[in-house]
């Protein structure tokens, strides 16, 4: 049977002011300076911070995924400081195997990146790229 839980709540965001804050997703940090109209909001990287417990599950026959429906624009994963994954896309899901990974009390952090950059599409566009964590993310047993 399929479980799967909402990571959303009690994230601790650090911005590229260096302050950390308590924030809830779905967030970004491009939420004033992005809608002034002119192309002068801040690009670059800022980290979200979460604890979560393990979920209870069958080694045997299950597995534990992170789920992340939507990071903009590059994502860096770590799961107890240990890189896990990486992920350019903005506007895609994306998953991460962490069955193996877990223990009994996790460490969450995601490195977000909204900088311009020639690996992400589109290049160019007349509207904001919000950076940040703007869709959900699920721990799915």
């Amino acid at each position: 049977m399929r479980s799967i839980a909402k990571l959303m709540q009690d994230w601790q965001f650090t911005g590229p002011d260096g302050k950390t804050t308590l924030v809830e997703l779905p967030h970004t940090w491009n939420a004033k300076d992005g809608q002034d109209g002119g192309n002068d909001y801040w690009r670059g990287t800022c980290t979200y911070s979460t604890t979560f417990a393990a979920p209870a599950f069958d080694a045997a026959s299950q597995e534990v995924w992170l789920q992340f429906e939507g990071v903009n624009s590059s994502a860096k994963v770590l799961l107890n400081g240990r890189n896990i994954c990486t992920h350019d896309g903005g506007y895609s899901t994306f998953r991460v195997h962490v069955s193996d990974l877990l223990a009994k009390d996790n460490q969450l952090t995601v490195e977000v990146d909204n900088s311009i950059n020639d690996r992400i599409y589109p290049q160019k566009a007349d509207f904001t790229f919000y950076g940040g964590i703007y869709r959900d993310i699920s721990l799915m047993v």
